[in-house]
Formats: structure tokens, sequence, C-alpha cells
């Protein structure tokens, strides 16, 4: 099964101090951030900017060098001092199993610390991740408002997307709970509306996680 890495952030352990010392010592604390269904994101903590960090993972028990390993590039985090990336997220995993993972740091000097792990996560079992909302319907049409409600993971954020047909109207707003009103419409107009389920921060941009749009016309 193919899988892919890419690097989330994380703001927890991000701010760190400026340092000389050039030996490259091994991450500490690694940790379990999220897992869903096919994704897991782990982070660790080091305390001076690297060159890059290696990650290598693979099932749990799998001896270290046998395993799949990927170089992650270090990301600055803007506004806060001295803040870098230190995390992963995998993608792309099987459901319902565990994997173990080992981390190291690639220093500015060349050089590679020892690999600090294994931490093991477990990826959840079909239909128990963050998943997107379904069956959008709409409880309460009137000339000027709808009330929408849906079935959805167990979190209390969603994002709701509401466009006007044709235009370049659009009204974005947040629930926390399984049903939104949207008031001040136009009467006699055609529009669309999708939801989208918000996990955590890694999902907060994706839209993997939108429900099937949603269409209707206010009444006259």
């Amino acid at each position: 099964m193919r899988t892919n890495v890419i690097v989330a952030f994380v703001f927890l352990s991000f701010f760190s101090c400026s340092s000389d010392d050039a030996t490259c010592v091994e991450p500490t604390n690694l940790v379990t951030i999220f897992s869903d269904e096919t994704r897991i994101a782990v982070g660790w903590s080091y305390d001076v900017k690297p060159a890059s960090y290696t990650v290598e993972f693979g099932l749990e028990g799998f001896s270290l060098g046998t395993g799949t390993r990927y170089n992650i590039p270090v990301f600055i985090i803007p506004g806060i001092s001295n803040g870098f990336s230190r995390s992963a997220l995998i993608e792309r995993l099987a459901t319902n199993t565990s994997y173990d993972y080992y981390v190291r740091v690639n220093c500015q000097d060349g050089s590679s610390s020892n690999f600090t792990g294994p931490g093991t996560i477990n990826t959840l079992a079909f239909g128990e991740g963050c998943t997107p909302p379904s069956d959008l319907v709409p409880d309460e049409i009137t000339s000027n408002s709808i009330r929408i409600s849906w079935n959805g993971y167990d979190e209390d954020l969603w994002d709701i997307e509401l466009f006007e047909i044709g235009t370049d109207s659009l009204v974005n707003e947040l629930a926390h709970k399984n049903t939104h009103l949207f008031e001040n419409l136009t009467p006699s107009t055609n529009y669309q509306v999708k939801v989208k389920t918000i996990c955590d921060e890694f999902f907060e941009f994706s839209d993997e996680l939108f429900s099937p749009r949603l269409e209707f016309s206010t009444l006259d």
C-alpha cells in the first residue's frame, strides 16, 4: 500500500531557544498527536532548529532499518520566536493496525543523531475516524432562512458554507451542534450548502471532510 508523508504543524513545544551547541542529540518525548482510520500524526521535542528529521515506520515490532523511511523538512512557524515544526503526518495506512515509528535529527553541520523510539500508534477501525457529515437535509425553509441538520462524526465543531448559485456570494459559519440556522437570505433564490467536519487542526483545511452539497430554494 502506497504511503505518503506530509509535515504537519503542532503548537505544542514549539518554542525553542537559540543555541550554539553543534552536538546532534536525539529527539525526545515521542508523542501521538492523533490517529484516524488511515492517518497518524506524531510529534517529538527538540530544542535547536535542525536541517531536517528522518522518520522510519513500519508494522509494530519491525526492526529499525527495515521500515519505510522519509526525510521530513523543517518548517518555520510564523509569528513564533524561534518556532519550528516537530511533527509528521503519515497517510494512506491500513485501518485498525498498529505501527511503530522512530525519529532522528539531521543537524545543520551534516551529522545525524541516533534514532529515538519506538513509539507505537494504532489506526482506527473503519467508521471510527474523522469522517464527513452525512444525511444533510433541510429541516425548515422560509422566504429568508433555512435550518439544516446532518449526521456526523462525534465532534462539536463543523464548518458550514452557504453559496448563492450563480454568484460569488459565500456565507461561512461555524456550528457546535449538528443543526444550524441561516437567516437574512433572499426570497425566491437558489442556494447550495455543504458542511465540513473539523476534528482538529490537521483537518481544518481539508476538503475531503465536506458533505455533498445540498441545493434548495427559498420561498417567495
